[in-house]
């Protein structure tokens, strides 16, 4: 895929759009999702404050699998306090 790394403003709602439509397109198995703020560019998380319609595809269409790093929530939400990545695996329904 074209956008390995989502900084907000970095993508038109039309390049969202057609990222969506390559996730369809695609057998992406894995999307990984960090959580790391954007503050210095205007928004904090992903999915929630840029992004919201990809966000949305990937929380449809993926399952998570696994949430690496230092949070100890057992499903902790992209802009909540630490750092951890979510790993997401495309659900079988899709492949």
């Amino acid at each position: 895929m074209r956008h390995q790394i989502l900084i907000p403003g970095l993508m038109l709602p039309a390049d969202e759009i057609a990222a969506i439509e390559t996730l369809r397109g695609l057998p992406v198995r894995y999307v990984l999702i960090v959580n790391r703020p954007m503050r210095e560019f205007g928004a904090e998380a992903f999915g929630r404050d840029f992004y919201q319609d990809l966000g949305r595809f990937v929380e449809d269409n993926y399952r998570l699998i696994k949430v690496c790093g230092e949070s100890i929530r057992t499903n902790p939400q992209i802009g909540d306090p630490g750092f951890f990545i979510k790993i997401y695996e495309l659900m079988k329904s899709r492949k």
